[in-house]
């Protein structure tokens, strides 16, 4: 997969790319590190048969950047070269960094080759970044070149490792194993590089002579005695390192075993001269604010074939303190050691001080001094921005351009605190161009403000500048006065005090009062009236020209700067005495069958303003007692009960509520509510029936509603037509079941029956019920008969009575019939007639060797003769 790639985490970013192996192109470098308004070239070179070069006479290429196209414009120029394609980008911007794309114009882009360019300004905050380190700018540290790591770059990775810390083995990242960091590349936010000793757009050539480091980019300068190494620079030469130290040899050569001894001795091994160390303190880390601590930085260099110093042989001195101070960290490299101190530094004592190495027996030192800085304190207090003054903050000029003390100025801290308070809040924000913007303040508060200004180095003991004291605005008031006093002087005058809440409710100076009035009982007409009081330190008044006997709701507020607070809770206030309230005189509007309208006066002694709200009373009279009693508060003079049961007497009155409390009960009215239609009778049934007529009996109905005049009784035969019976009701003792009698009815014949009752108007109909009449001739035949002869001239029958049916019966007998063959019809056949219970029989007289045919017929008590 080729194309470009991308990380990031925040702010941070890493780019990089990957070409194909069969790309047609190939950048000189893979990335270029430049900084604002320089200009750059970005070279694309054609590769012929595997080879880099050859002519492009013929090709055409096309450049992009981030995936877009570019053409030809005033900073962005394309050209020609001997061996390729040449993209000059002048004047850069930060917009121009990003990766390079180029392809021919005759090949798919996946063949492009790439390039990574960066941009970076030209104000460097990182420290010095050794052995062609990068300044990262947005973390203002080295960002070190493969093989090399510590913060300025000139920690010496080991031979094949690579990367922050020299973590990476090139022998464990190298897909072919090479431990020669042969194709690896290191990618950070300021760009791609090659590890130590390689270049090349693949990372797979080895540095030039002379050359080394991370894409070849630094030139060594040896010694004599010294040779370049392509990953580390100059290194002594291996004939001669002669333990440890690099000495000059008459042969080139000298046995690894050879004794420093024996070569002072041979005459054929002459050893350099020995030069003295170089001890050097940076003068940067020598200026130092009062009481604050100082980081030293001190570097020992040595010349072959003396070795630098190790930790334990730096140190420094001084004679304020008899112990010597000893590195908290240092750095090794072939022929130098820095090392770092941390120094308390009093302000009584800015030196000497000394940095000692010791080096064989000889202790080397160099002297230095701190220079004590005075800390810079504004002169003039911060001031609030004009026109800027709000409820919970404030916009403060720090007013730091004139100062005591000793500069630059790179830090500025705005401090403040409540008016009269010990301790003070650091402000978290941002200041921009001297301005803070201070928010999350109280309302109407004094504050103290400023300012501690910061110079380089350590500020152990900052020393704020004058104080600035300022008020934010007036908040809305979260709560209002609370009414104290509230009465009636006279019919006309009433009299309120009131306490003010805390300032801290308040939040600001209160400027007045509002007082606000309503007459009560007069509804949604009546309206507030105020009374506006502008005197912020009153806190009582009298209100004039009230009406007599009248009764007001009051309340007020209160207003600062900002607003007005919440409304107090209302007082009410009666202007004289009030009478308790007289009956109320009842009117019954128009009554129906479940509602019933009354309306009632205003008492006679009371005033409609006067009254609160009345009570009524109202409930149903059941067996001549109250049930089902409801009491309800109305502020009307009118009210209508609906859903009242019809034919049912209910017992009303009402009284009125003023201040003074309930008033008398009116005089109780009973009223009835009209009849309604009555309920379905229930439980309807035929209690006994014959063949002609039957008796239907059901019980009242639930709910009458009223008098039941009659009921209406209908039935309905096969025609399907209903037809209203005028019967004669018969009533139990109790007069809670009713029957009727209905007669000329046809034999055997099914009906249906159904009956309402009626009150001024009909009910619904009862549920329908079934009957039938009875039959006067039996519906069934004896079964099972049985013929036996018993000699020539007797035989025995024997028969099962039919099945018991309630529409016919009871049998009174049995009608036997028989004959011999000769006989043709039935009536000329011999008879005889046996009476229940029996069912058999014996027939005598008979013809011997005569067949004979016998029938059996059931007959009825109504009706003698048999039905088959």
């Amino acid at each position: 997969m080729s194309g470009d790639f991308r990380c990031t985490r925040g702010e941070d970013k890493v780019e990089t790319f990957k070409l194909l192996s069969t790309a047609s192109l190939r950048s000189d470098v893979s990335t270029k590190v430049v900084t604002i308004g320089a200009d750059v070239e970005i070279i694309m070179m054609k590769r012929v048969a595997g080879n880099e070069g050859g002519s492009v006479r013929k090709n055409r290429i096309i450049w992009w950047k981030d995936g877009r196209k570019l053409e030809d414009v005033d900073r962005f120029v394309q050209s020609r070269t001997s061996v390729g394609f040449k993209l000059r980008i002048s004047n850069v911007t930060k917009a121009d960094a990003g990766i390079y794309f180029a392809n021919l114009q005759n090949e798919k882009r996946q063949n492009a080759a790439g390039f990574l360019l960066v941009i970076k300004s030209d104000i460097i905050r990182c420290p010095t970044c050794n052995n062609g380190g990068i300044c990262d700018e947005n973390s203002a540290s080295c960002q070190c070149s493969p093989g090399y790591a510590g913060t300025d770059c000139s920690q010496v990775c080991q031979t094949n490792h690579f990367g922050p810390a020299c973590m990476f083995n090139c022998g464990e990242l190298s897909d072919n194993r090479q431990a020669d960091c042969r194709g690896l590349q290191v990618c950070y936010s300021t760009g791609c590089r090659c590890a130590a000793g390689w270049k090349g757009s693949n990372c797979d050539q080895p540095c030039g002579e002379g050359e080394y480091g991370s894409d070849c980019s630094l030139d060594c300068n040896c010694l004599p005695l010294e040779q370049c190494d392509h990953q580390h620079g100059c290194i002594c030469r291996e004939e001669n390192l002669v333990n440890g130290r690099c000495v000059q040899t008459s042969s080139g050569n000298i046995a690894a075993a050879t004794t420093e001894a024996s070569l002072q001795e041979s005459p054929n091994v002459p050893v350099l001269p020995i030069i003295d160390p170089i001890i050097t303190v940076f003068n940067d880390s020598l200026m130092v604010n009062p009481g604050g601590k100082a980081i030293v930085k001190c570097t020992v260099e040595t010349h072959p074939p003396v070795k630098p110093p190790n930790h334990a042989n730096v140190y420094l001195s001084s004679l304020l303190n008899p112990e010597d101070i000893w590195p908290r960290r240092s750095i090794y490299h072939e022929h130098s050691t820095a090392t770092e101190f941390e120094v308390q530094v009093e302000s009584s004592y800015p030196g000497p001080y000394w940095c000692k190495a010791k080096i064989g027996d000889k202790i080397y030192s160099q002297k230095f001094s701190f220079t004590i800085k005075v800390l810079p304190i504004p002169i003039s207090p911060p001031y609030l921005v004009p026109s800027y003054n709000r409820t919970y903050s404030l916009k403060i000029n720090l007013n730091t351009n004139k100062y005591r003390g000793d500069g630059p100025i790179v830090k500025q801290v705005l401090i403040y605190r409540k008016h009269q308070s010990i301790h003070f809040v650091t402000f978290p924000g941002t200041i921009v161009n001297d301005t803070a913007l201070i928010e999350g303040l109280e309302p109407y508060t004094l504050y103290g403000f400023s300012v501690i200004l910061h110079r380089p180095g350590l500020n152990s003991k900052p020393v704020h500048g004058p104080e600035a004291l300022l008020r934010t605005n007036c908040g809305r008031p979260k709560r209002g006065p609370t009414i104290v006093y509230s009465y009636a002087t006279d019919f006309t005058t009433m009299f309120i005090s009131w306490r003010v809440p805390d300032i801290k409710v308040v939040q600001g100076k209160v400027l007045g009062y509002e007082i606000f009035f309503k007459q009560l009982g007069l509804g949604e007409e009546g309206s507030w009236q105020d009374l506006k009081i502008t005197i912020g330190s009153k806190t009582s008044t009298t209100l004039s020209h009230m009406k007599k006997q009248a009764i007001y709701s009051v309340r007020m507020n209160l207003y600062n700067c900002n607003g007005s607070s919440p409304y107090t809770d209302p007082v009410r206030i009666t202007m004289g005495k009030l009478e308790t309230p007289t009956g109320s005189q009842v009117t019954v509007g128009r009554v129906n069958s479940t509602s019933i309208p009354y309306s009632w006066e205003t008492p006679s002694n009371a005033q409609p303003y006067t009254i609160l709200s009345y009570e009524i009373f109202f409930c149903e009279i059941y067996n001549e007692t109250h049930t089902n009693e409801r009491r309800l508060n109305v502020t009307g003079r009118e009210y209508m009960y609906a859903g009242l049961q019809p034919f049912t007497p209910y017992i009303f009155k009402v009284r009125a509520f003023n201040h003074e409390g309930p008033g008398n009960f009116s005089r109780e009215i009973e009223v009835k509510t009209k009849e309604a239609a009555p309920t379905a009778p229930l439980e309807q049934k035929v209690s006994t029936f014959d063949e002609s007529s039957l008796q239907l009996v059901w019980r009242e109905p639930t709910k009458k509603n009223g008098v039941i005049r009659n009921y209406q009784v209908q039935i309905q035969s096969t025609e399907k037509i209903w037809t209203d019976y005028n019967c004669t009701l018969i009533s139990d003792f109790e007069k809670i079941t009713k029957s009727c009698y209905i007669d000329n009815l046809e034999e055997y014949t099914s009906y249906k029956l159904r009956v309402r009752a009626r009150t001024i108007v009909s009910g619904p109909w009862s549920d329908v019920i079934k009957a039938k009449t009875k039959s006067t001739t039996p519906l069934a035949k004896p079964i099972d008969v049985q013929a036996k002869a018993r000699s020539g001239s007797e035989i025995e029958l024997k028969w099962k009575a039919p099945p018991e049916d309630p529409y016919w019966g009871p049998l009174v007998g049995y009608q036997v019939i028989y004959d011999d063959d000769s006989a043709q019809m039935h009536q000329n056949w011999n008879t005889k007639f046996v009476p229940v219970p029996n069912t058999s029989t014996i027939i005598t007289g008979l013809r011997p060797e005569t067949v004979y045919h016998f029938c059996i017929a059931a007959k009825s008590e109504k009706n003698r003769n048999f039905y088959q």
